[in-house]
């Protein structure tokens, strides 16, 4: 009788661990998360929660994922960086329609921006858009980001990031996106 006990008892522990072992793991990771360092496939600085950006929202009939450049002056490295950012936007491909470049400049700036969307920003836009970075902890200048079709900013980057790097966060984001 003692034979047949101890395998229905290491039968009924397997069964009941595999059914609490989950839970107990999806409970701490619940509560521990920022405790655990898991890396993730983004270039991009994430920015949590996202920032919803009246200024830099698209009409409702665009509905199209931007790439906002956010230069600290107008410069050739300036151009450069619109020029590869360019030729980013024409590596998508088929998807190419769905992306819309944005720059965000003052009035000193030439009026030549390649396929850009030109946004004039004055002080009061500068000064507006700088609080609401403020409280992700994020520059406002010399930076890149991404905006999504409903105006909420997602990720930056840095002025001086490499493109590829760009490029593959874009791809992967319209990929699993069904809007824009």
């Amino acid at each position: 009788m003692q034979n047949q006990t101890k395998p229905v008892r290491l039968k009924l522990f397997l069964l009941a661990m595999i059914f609490i072992l989950p839970a107990f793991v999806g409970w701490v990771l619940f509560f521990y998360y920022p405790s655990f360092s898991f890396k993730t496939t983004n270039y991009g600085t994430l920015v949590r929660p996202a920032l919803h950006t009246e200024r830099l929202a698209v009409s409702a009939a665009d509905q199209k994922w931007q790439i906002v450049y956010a230069p600290a002056a107008c410069n050739k490295e300036t151009d450069d960086r619109m020029h590869t950012l360019h030729n980013l936007r024409v590596a998508l491909g088929k998807d190419q329609e769905r992306v819309l470049l944005t720059l965000l400049i003052d009035k000193t700036c030439p009026q030549e921006q390649h396929d850009f969307r030109k946004l004039i920003v004055t002080d009061a836009d500068k000064s507006d858009l700088q609080k609401q970075l403020d409280t992700a902890k994020i520059a406002a200048l010399d930076k890149i980001y991404l905006v999504d079709p409903i105006g909420n900013l997602f990720m930056y980057y840095a002025g001086d990031v490499n493109a590829m790097h760009i490029l593959k966060d874009v791809k992967k984001v319209l990929e699993v996106s069904q809007i824009g």
